[in-house]
């Protein structure tokens, strides 16, 4: 029969290594980034990172970071966030008017 002692040391050691990994912080998250339409560019600090949909893993911080998302066609939308914690960011861009649609002030064409 073990002593009481080696018992607590066993006990100790097994929660040593399973908690290993709950007092270590996280040092990445993941920030998703969608458009309605999909296939927008994702600039994130002004550099292109992919189309959307598109799943970054960015370090952990608390400064702003601003993303804009640029489609042919379509008004570029630009948005912060903080990569604070896994979030997704949505965003929506509006289609630009046809030439032909713009209010252009007569004998400008």
């Amino acid at each position: 029969m073990a002593s009481p002692v080696k018992a607590a040391a066993w006990i100790f050691a097994l929660l040593a290594l399973a908690c290993a990994s709950c007092s270590s912080p996280a040092t990445k998250v993941k920030v998703a980034f969608t458009s309605e339409p999909t296939g927008a560019t994702v600039l994130l600090d002004g550099e292109p990172r992919g189309p959307t949909p598109l799943e970054l893993e960015l370090p952990v911080s608390s400064v702003e970071r601003a993303v804009v998302l640029k489609l042919e066609g379509h008004v570029e939308k630009t948005a912060t966030f903080v990569a604070d914690a896994p979030k997704t960011i949505r965003l929506a861009l509006e289609k630009t008017a046809p030439a032909d649609k713009l209010n252009l002030p007569n004998g400008s064409e």
